[in-house]
Parts: structure tokens; C-alpha cells; sequence
């Protein structure tokens, strides 16, 4: 199922992945349940797969970016 620690982190509330990002308040108009939670310091978190905004008082687990090698760039060791 999930691993131990995956509770510490937050997850969307939709679809409950961990792949967040985060949203501004001039693109869009939250709750006031959502506002409530803002004041009181929660961070703002956009999913990813869903696009669900929301907050959550929990921090967001470690982004792994991974991106493709520019196959124009060469390698630094050869």
C-alpha cells in the first residue's frame, strides 16, 4: 500500500498522489474553507495528475526532477 513514513507528507486530497506543485492566488479564487487554512499557514499545493488546488499544513515530499540529456550536449567525461 503506501510506504510508513507517507503520512508525514501532503497528498492530494482527489486523487492522493504526492506529485505537488504550487498555486497562486491570482489565477485562482479558493474556498473559504481553503482561505481559512491559508491564514492560518498552510501552503498552497497543486496536483499535478488532477489539477486539484488545495492546502495542506503538511510539507510537500522532495521533488525528483528528472530531465533528458540534450542529445546536442556532450558528454563531460569523454
Amino acid at each position: 500500500m503506501w510506504e510508513n513514513s507517507a503520512w508525514k507528507y501532503a497528498r492530494c486530497p482527489r486523487c492522493y498522489r504526492q506529485e505537488l506543485t504550487t498555486w497562486s492566488l491570482q489565477y485562482y479564487n479558493p474556498p473559504s474553507s481553503t482561505m481559512l487554512k491559508l491564514h492560518l499557514g498552510a501552503t498552497r499545493y497543486r496536483c499535478a495528475a488532477c489539477r486539484c488546488n488545495f492546502a495542506s499544513f503538511k510539507p510537500c515530499r522532495d521533488k525528483k526532477i528528472w530531465r533528458r540529456r540534450d542529445p546536442r550536449e556532450a558528454p563531460a567525461d569523454e
